[in-house]
């Protein structure tokens, strides 16, 4: 909206739990699109986790796998940008490489990156780029990439 001034001016709104839901919902529709997934292809996949998970399973455990199944689709998203079509750990190798250090120990580096940016944010109470769940998110990828990357040098 434009003012007097012709200065666009945006008003501040109150967040609601209905705006809060609406935000959520953004974000993630925002991961599914960046997944390459539609919102039917998500759903298919979280029955068939629901499906492979006992009827006596707890729910805290299917929204662990569904975690999983949104990891995936993040891992398979970001190789894309960051990987490269035989190998899409690529940028973390050669960023190890660049420095003189096992890949498993670069994945290292950016696990301590995200846990200081979480560090600020329970100092601050706030971030300004990423959010505590996606902060979370790619601590979590980072850490089971250093897990793979960690058992290939193992394994060599």
């Amino acid at each position: 909206m434009l003012d007097e001034e012709n200065t666009l001016s945006v008003p501040v709104t109150e967040r609601t739990p209905m705006a809060e839901d609406s935000y959520q919902q953004d974000i993630h529709d925002h991961h599914l699109h960046r997944a390459g997934l539609t919102r039917e292809e998500f759903d298919e996949a979280l029955e068939k986790l629901a499906s492979k998970a006992s009827p006596q399973r707890h729910p805290g455990s299917l929204a662990f796998l569904e975690l999983l199944e949104e990891l995936r689709a993040l891992h398979l998203s970001k190789s894309q940008d960051y990987g490269s079509e035989s190998d899409p750990l690529a940028n973390i190798r050669q960023g190890a490489e660049f420095v003189g250090i096992e890949p498993w120990r670069g994945c290292m580096v950016r696990v301590a990156d995200k846990v200081q940016r979480l560090r600020t944010f329970c100092r601050n109470g706030r971030l300004v780029h990423e959010g505590v769940r996606d902060t979370l998110l790619d601590l979590a990828a980072y850490s089971l990439l250093a897990v793979v990357l960690f058992d290939e040098g193992r394994d060599a």
